[in-house]
């Protein structure tokens, strides 16, 4: 029995990973992004694009430098649809993240925001493709990956 749910359990870990992990360099910043992903445009001046047409899917990674009073909230507001359903914010795992999911005309949203309110580097993840697709490539455990995977190119 205990041979059954030891396979079981490795066999769910197995499904549930996400997709493979490549990182990429765009000017400053290092990151992982999920591997065979169509990088748009070839630096990161404030927002990166990551596409993968056979998935429907796009991510955009925008980074922040010095931005006074935004907070994580605040950037979430920014991306949401004023029409979406299913909206569910939640606290991320690190003080100052807030995550959410809401359904869209386009998809399934997933957005993590981090910022804290006082001049640092803001970070907003946006994740958006179909349902089937945003739950099999990971949803928003897949934008923790990338969000802590940055890090300056060269460190």
């Amino acid at each position: 029995m205990r041979r059954f749910a030891l396979a079981a359990l490795v066999l769910v870990s197995a499904c549930t990973r996400g997709p493979s992990m490549a990182r990429i360099t765009s000017g400053e910043v290092s990151l992982l992004v999920p591997a065979g992903w169509k990088l748009e445009g070839d630096t990161l001046e404030s927002n990166l694009t990551l596409t993968a047409p056979e998935e429907h899917a796009k991510i955009v990674v925008s980074i922040h430098p010095n931005l006074n009073g935004v907070t994580a909230d605040t950037l979430l507001n920014a991306v949401a649809d004023p029409a979406a359903k299913n909206v569910v914010r939640t606290d991320g795992k690190h003080r100052g993240e807030r995550r959410m999911t809401a359904d869209v005309a386009q998809g399934r949203l997933g957005a993590l925001a981090v910022a804290n309110g006082r001049d640092s580097t803001a970070l907003l993840i946006e994740f958006i493709a179909p349902p089937e697709a945003f739950d099999r490539m990971g949803g928003l455990d897949l934008l923790n990956t990338i969000a802590t995977s940055i890090k300056r190119a060269g460190d």
